[in-house]
């Protein structure tokens, strides 16, 4: 893809602690990486870089694999770039901590 994603995820709010990064695998994958807590505080960010990736890429893999804290409110972000990118959306190692959120609020998620 000729522009990429902007993926300048680090937060400045106190208490904030996310990184998010995005590679691109030609013009078809991408793979967002999430690295530290996704709570009410780093939601936002989320949610733009996972709207954008469904929206430009037929498969998207979100690796969780260092996502040290899911809130609910991280899950409805990700259950809405789940809904709005159709099959696009593909959720990849979820932590300890992520994959008892989604068993318990959206096990249909894994």
């Amino acid at each position: 893809m000729n522009a990429a994603l902007d993926t300048s995820a680090t937060m400045s709010e106190p208490g904030a602690c996310i990184d998010i990064e995005v590679e691109e695998a030609g013009s078809a994958l991408a793979m967002v990486r999430v690295r530290g807590e996704v709570d009410m505080l780093t939601t936002g960010r989320l949610s733009q870089v996972l709207h954008e990736a469904v929206s430009r890429f037929d498969e998207v893999v979100l690796d969780l694999s260092a996502t040290t804290f899911l809130s609910s409110a991280g899950l409805d972000v990700i259950a809405t770039a789940t809904t709005s990118g159709g099959d696009a959306l593909r959720i990849f190692a979820p932590t300890a901590p992520a994959r008892r959120t989604f068993e318990i609020c959206a096990p249909h998620l894994l």
